[in-house]
């Protein structure tokens, strides 16, 4: 209610400021009837067009998703992958909430560069051998710095032995 209010006072504000013919414009009266509308739905924004379903009782119906969706959008904030946190990648939304799961920048977060660590040690830049000094930019691991008796490789992906 207190939106309502709130919107219908900016938009008469909006009003006010605006020439006479945008503001005839913007209060034109439509002789179409309005079209069908969802109640009690909400789209959630993102690459795939998910519905929120709201039950009668308030509470939140996960929505049915194909398994092969990323459900990333869903279950995370914008810019964020959804990772497992198990070893086991689950297949269904349910499984997700179920087995528990974590929101990761794959392009920053260092035990999940490129991809999820928790199911690949490729994406963990923490499991490099002999690395000291680590980032992750971009999606992808660098390393800034070895061990002693290792040297950063060519690539800057590595250390290798100086023996």
């Amino acid at each position: 209610m207190r939106f309502a209010l709130f919107s219908a006072a900016v938009f008469a504000a909006v009003l006010a400021l605006c020439p006479v013919s945008v503001a005839a414009a913007a209060t034109k009266r439509n002789d179409n009837p309005p079209g069908p509308q969802p109640s009690n739905t909400q789209n959630h924004q993102g690459d795939n067009d998910f519905r929120v379903v709201r039950k009668r009782d308030g509470s939140l119906q996960l929505p049915v998703v194909p398994p092969e969706a990323d459900l990333s959008p869903i279950l995370c904030p914008l810019s964020m992958n959804v990772c497992p946190i198990s070893e086991t990648v689950p297949t269904t939304l349910e499984e997700w909430v179920e087995h528990g799961y974590e929101c990761v920048d794959v392009r920053e977060d260092l035990n999940s560069c490129g991809g999820c660590g928790s199911v690949d040690v490729q994406y963990d830049c923490t499991a490099i051998p002999n690395a000291l000094g680590i980032s992750c930019e971009v999606g992808a691991c660098r390393v800034h710095s070895c061990k002693p008796g290792f040297t950063l490789a060519l690539d800057g992906t590595s250390c290798v032995s100086t023996a």
